[in-house]
C-alpha cells in the first residue's frame, strides 16, 4: 500500500505487478513520474501517470505506462477487490492493486494506463452518438451481468460503506433543501421551488427502489467523462473507470444521469429515446427478462426526479457552481420534459 508517490519503488512495484500475474518474470528497474493531476471537480484525489522500465522481462509484455491514483473512497478499493473479479472481460481497466488504509483514510489504486489507446471527451462536450452507442451497450452488458444477483442484497448490501449509498446522499440533499434555497434567493423563481415541494409532498416515497425486482449493480457518477473510449472509430472496446460511488439501485439511475443531468433538451429529444430502446433491447439480448420498455421508462422517469436532489448535494460538497448550476437547470427541463409530475401523484 502506497501513501505517497515517494514510496512507489521498484522493488514495490516488482512485487505488487508479480502478484497480479503482470510481470511473471523479471523486475522493475526503474520509474519515471510523467504527470499528476489533483483535485477535480472537488474531489480530493491525485492521479499520476507513471512509466516503467524492466529487465529480464523477457518475451513477457508487462505494463510499461500505469496509472497510479490516491483517494479518499474505500467503496472504489472495494469495487476492484470485491466486484471487479466476478466479472468476465468486463469494460474496465485492468486493476493491478487496490488498498484502503482506514487510519489514514486513503485508498490506492495501480490501474491500466490506455491513454495509448483510448482517449476522454473533452469536457463538457458530450460524446458523438456512436460513441453513446457503444456506452449504452457496455452499461446494459454491467447491469445485465448483475440483474437480480443474490450478492446485491447479501455482500455487497453489506460492503457499502455506513453513509456512503445514494440513499444517504439524497437524504442529505432532502435536509439540505432548505439552506440550498435560500442560498439560490431569486435565482430559482417560485414555479421551480414549487416542483421540489410537490416531490417530496408525493405519495411516492423518492429512495424506494422497486422490491426484490429490476435491481442491479450501478456506476452511481455515469457522466461520459468517466468513460475512455477507444481511438478506433467503430470499437466497442472502451474502459469506465472512477468507481468510488458504485451503488445497488434502478439502473435507469446510470441512464438518467448520464442524458438527463447532463444533456441540454434539444439533444435529450434527438437520442435520449433511441438510446433507451437501445438499451432494453440489449438488456435481453444479455438475458434479462420481464423488464418491458413500459416499466424501464416509469423506473426513467423516477430516477430523473431523483436527479433533482444531486446539484444540492454538490452544492454542500462544495463542488463549483460551474457544475451544479447546469446540473440544476437541465434536470428541471428533464423533470418538465418527460412528466416526470405525473408519477408522483
Amino acid at each position: 500500500m502506497f501513501h505517497t508517490v515517494d514510496d512507489v519503488t521498484p522493488q514495490a512495484l516488482t512485487a505488487l505487478l508479480r502478484q497480479a500475474a503482470a510481470l511473471p518474470q523479471g523486475e522493475v528497474a526503474g520509474v519515471e513520474t510523467r504527470s499528476a493531476v489533483s483535485n477535480q471537480f472537488g474531489k480530493v484525489q491525485m492521479l499520476y501517470h507513471l512509466r516503467l522500465r524492466y529487465s529480464g522481462a523477457g518475451a513477457a509484455r508487462p505494463p510499461e505506462h500505469i496509472f497510479l491514483k490516491f483517494g479518499h473512497s474505500s467503496k472504489e478499493a472495494l469495487f476492484y477487490t470485491q466486484i471487479a473479479p466476478w466479472m468476465a472481460a468486463p469494460p474496465l481497466l485492468r486493476c493491478y492493486f487496490a488498498g484502503y488504509d482506514p487510519q489514514a483514510d486513503r485508498t490506492c489504486l495501480l490501474l491500466e494506463d490506455v491513454s495509448a489507446t483510448h482517449t476522454q471527451t473533452d469536457w463538457p462536450l458530450p460524446p458523438a452518438q456512436p460513441r453513446c452507442q457503444v456506452l449504452i451497450d457496455a452499461l446494459a452488458w454491467l447491469h445485465a451481468r448483475w440483474w437480480q444477483d443474490a450478492r446485491l442484497e447479501g455482500d455487497l448490501r453489506q460492503a457499502l460503506p455506513a453513509g456512503r449509498s445514494w440513499k444517504d446522499r439524497l437524504a442529505l440533499a432532502v435536509e439540505t433543501l432548505p439552506t440550498f434555497l435560500e442560498f439560490l434567493g431569486d435565482r430559482l423563481p417560485a414555479s421551480r421551488r414549487n416542483i421540489f415541494d410537490q416531490v417530496l409532498s408525493s405519495h411516492q416515497p423518492l429512495d424506494a427502489l422497486p422490491g426484490s425486482a429490476n435491481l442491479t449493480l450501478i456506476h452511481g457518477d455515469m457522466h461520459t467523462w468517466n468513460v475512455l473510449f477507444p481511438n478506433a472509430a467503430q470499437s466497442g472496446d472502451l474502459r469506465i473507470f472512477d468507481w468510488n460511488m458504485w451503488d445497488i439501485g434502478r439502473p435507469t439511475d446510470d441512464l438518467a444521469y448520464m442524458m438527463a443531468l447532463h444533456w441540454y433538451p434539444e439533444r435529450r429529444s434527438r437520442l435520449e429515446r433511441s438510446l433507451l430502446e437501445r438499451y432494453a433491447d440489449r438488456l435481453a439480448v444479455y438475458g434479462v427478462k420481464g423488464y418491458p420498455m413500459k416499466t424501464l421508462m416509469e423506473d426513467y422517469r423516477m430516477s430523473v426526479t431523483r436527479c433533482l436532489f444531486i446539484p444540492i448535494w454538490q452544492w454542500q460538497r462544495g463542488i463549483h457552481p460551474s457544475v451544479w448550476w447546469p446540473h440544476l437547470e437541465r434536470a428541471i427541463q428533464a423533470f418538465d420534459d418527460l412528466g416526470c409530475q405525473k408519477l408522483m401523484f
